[in-house]
């Protein structure tokens, strides 16, 4: 798969979330992070 076959959007702003090694990405904190 490719970028142009995503969602992505180039003109909205893009943030990076790193949950760390132990976390997961349906952590609360992370999720909540999302909205």
């Amino acid at each position: 798969s490719t970028i142009e076959a995503s969602n992505f959007q180039v003109a909205r702003k893009t943030r990076f979330i790193i949950h760390g090694f132990i976390d997961k990405g349906e952590e609360n904190w992370v999720v909540d992070m999302c909205k």
